[in-house]
């Protein structure tokens, strides 16, 4: 690693201070978040006794001291949640996966640092940043305009080639894999061209679905509708098919609960995750799926099968500890007689699976789908306009898409579980006060009752009214 890169993830502690300090509260907590992970260097930090401090970790910590320090109250105010149960269970079960291993207390105490890091601490913070619908709704616009913010670095990187980390940090995060389809695909500040193809596929799908629910018209004054086509456009340009196919179902499992105002087609597709599971943990062949790739291309039929058949010998490796499966060092990984690692992971299911079992895998896809689902459903019932619903929706499908490319890749984000505390956050607010901010939002046109209402808000909720984000009309 570079000292630029080591500067720019030690001077991160700083400036998420300075960025906070500017903006404060929700919004505070949100752009620091976005903007670190869209900036640093993927890189670690090397810090006696704790484990080794990734990029997803300097951010999410950087927020929380700036929150601490600029803010404390809004941490000291978050009440306990039965919600919350998932993501507490994953960030703890190294503990009892270490010692049933004989890998020691140290081991697990360092495996649920590790597990705090990278993905408590940024569900924290969505916890804490989450009090209402207008919250949400500007964490979906952080997304958006973190992706608008990337087109240009795309374009660059598609016509010279992914080189924007070495040249400002001085090295490449992932070995070369960057053509494909007969051009370059981007990375830009992430660690590959999956990750940044998902990360602009989701905010293309945000953008569609906030001007579909007319819940956002325009961003510096340009007309919602072209932003929808730039980032569409920059997301197929990015040459990530899975993540364009996944958006694409998305945007048409929106649509169909949209048209038949219903909750279902969305939780069917959430099943849909943990069938795969359980048909691949069973042992049932899937081989039909790569002769379909087939006929669609040979290449990514034969890596499609290259996957499944890892799949398969790390799955039954994973079936001799099911419940807190094997630990770190490797133990998960599947090794010839002459002691040579013969595996190869993909998919972040499948290692979670072989690392903690059962109960790392479970809580782990709950802490995300839970929330998602519920909240969904809860929306449904409070017949909220589409207008304030908009954003939950499209941030809780975000949620589960990413759960089903979690199936396939193993992708780190920490806005990602930002967005499930969020969710899980939302679902903790009275259904009394989710209806009060909608009525409070559209007293405005209306001319003799609004002077009534405006009296009848808390001095804090009036003041939260009158931030409105200047970007958007």
């Amino acid at each position: 690693m570079s000292i630029i890169a080591q500067l720019a993830l030690t001077s991160w502690f700083a400036v998420a201070v300075i960025v906070f300090s500017e903006f404060r509260g929700s919004r505070g907590i949100v752009i620091c978040m976005v903007l670190g992970w869209l900036t640093l260097p993927c890189a670690e930090l090397n810090v006696p006794v704790l484990p080794n401090v990734s990029k997803a970790a300097v951010t999410a910590l950087g927020t929380i001291l700036a929150v601490m320090i600029l803010e404390p109250r809004m941490i000291l105010r978050l009440r306990p949640h039965w919600i919350d149960i998932p993501i507490i269970v994953y960030c703890v079960c190294g503990i009892p996966t270490a010692l049933s291993n004989g890998l020691g207390v140290r081991e697990g105490v360092s495996c649920t640092i590790e597990a705090f890091f990278l993905w408590g601490s940024p569900y924290l913070l969505g916890r804490v940043a989450c009090r209402s619908l207008a919250d949400i709704r500007f964490i979906a616009l952080a997304i958006i305009v973190g992706a608008i913010a990337y087109v240009a670095p795309c374009f660059v990187e598609m016509r010279l080639s992914p080189h924007l980390h070495v040249w400002l940090y001085g090295f490449r995060p992932l070995s070369w894999n960057a053509e494909k389809l007969g051009g370059y695909r981007p990375s830009v500040f992430m660690y590959d061209g999956l990750e940044l193809g998902f990360w602009m596929a989701v905010a293309a799908m945000s953008a569609y679905w906030l001007w579909r629910a007319k819940a956002i018209q325009k961003i510096w004054v340009i007309p919602m509708s072209f932003w929808v086509v730039v980032l569409m456009v920059t997301s197929v340009l990015c040459r990530s098919t899975g993540a364009t196919l996944l958006t694409i179902g998305g945007i048409i499992v929106l649509e169909m609960a949209r048209r038949f105002r219903s909750s279902w087609p969305i939780v069917v597709l959430t099943m849909m995750i943990f069938v795969y599971m359980g048909l691949r943990i069973n042992d049932v062949p899937f081989d039909f799926t790569s002769e379909l790739a087939a006929k669609f291309s040979a290449e990514r039929a034969q890596s499609l099968q290259f996957r499944l058949d890892n799949e398969d010998i790390l799955i039954d490796k994973a079936m001799q500890r099911p419940l807190l499966g094997w630990g770190r060092f490797g133990r998960n990984r599947v090794y010839s007689d002459e002691g040579r690692d013969i595996s190869i992971t993909d998919g972040l299911w499948v290692l979670l699976l072989g690392i903690f079992g059962f109960v790392g895998l479970g809580s782990f896809f709950s802490a995300f789908l839970i929330p998602s689902i519920a909240l969904i459903v809860r929306l449904r019932r409070l017949r909220i306009p589409s207008a304030f619903t908009g954003a939950p929706q499209v941030i809780a499908m975000i949620m589960i898409l990413y759960m089903f490319d979690s199936l396939l890749n193993g992708m780190e984000n920490v806005v990602y579980p930002l967005c499930a505390g969020a969710l899980s956050s939302l679902l903790t607010v009275s259904s009394a006060r989710l209806r009060r901010e909608v009525l409070e939002s559209q007293t405005p046109a209306v001319n003799k009752p609004q002077r009534v209402q405006i009296r009848q808000l808390s001095p804090g909720h009036v003041t939260e009214l009158t931030r409105q984000p200047t970007l958007v009309s």
